[in-house]
């Protein structure tokens, strides 16, 4: 049903290469980000994963027909990862992941906005929700500023949910914010 969701795609400057094409030298760069603590301080699970459990799950990935994982590359260097799973009637949980290096240099809002786009303009997806810490500032302001809409709760960990109504609302803005002049000529391409 999802088969469009298992391809890698590129959108200037990014390549958004799914976890099913990573060579195995990819994926474990992949966990070795996973595992920083800078990053798996923020997730729902903190505990580090085994390349033996990494390598089974992206093997799992090349029938599942609910999550879906990219690995996001810039100039050929790893930038982060997104997913989304659980998807349900064109609705599902996504996530971010910035490779360390990379925190607070901008580039985790352009993934998201880019990442946005390709998933409510090009796959059809209805809406996303996620969780993110509440005391990851720099997430909440992001999910903030993208549209997020956020849910009360007394846990560390705050519900948050996009629409594709609120996508499109903001959509022209967010963009020009990603991609400078350059946002009316936003092209993807399918690379498998």
């Amino acid at each position: 049903m999802y088969e469009e969701f298992r391809k890698s795609y590129m959108a200037a400057p990014f390549v958004f290469k799914n976890y099913v094409d990573l060579t195995t030298e990819e994926a474990i760069e992949v966990l070795q980000c996973r595992n920083d603590i800078e990053v798996r301080k923020w997730m729902t699970s903190t505990e580090e994963i085994p390349l033996e459990n990494h390598l089974k799950f992206i093997e799992s990935l090349k029938t599942s027909e609910k999550n879906f994982y990219w690995a996001v590359y810039m100039d050929n260097d790893f930038i982060g990862g997104c997913s989304l799973v659980g998807m349900n009637d064109y609705s599902g949980s996504t996530g971010l992941f910035l490779n360390p290096k990379f925190i607070g240099t901008g580039i985790g809002i352009q993934i998201a906005i880019i990442s946005g786009e390709w998933g409510f303009m090009h796959l059809g997806i209805k809406s996303y929700y996620s969780v993110v810490h509440k005391n990851n500032k720099n997430a909440i302001q992001q999910n903030k500023f993208i549209g997020y809409t956020f849910l009360d709760t007394d846990s560390d960990f705050i519900p948050i949910e996009l629409t594709r109504d609120t996508w499109i609302s903001k959509r022209k803005k967010l963009l020009k914010i990603a991609l400078g002049k350059n946002a009316e000529k936003i092209v993807y391409t399918i690379l498998s």
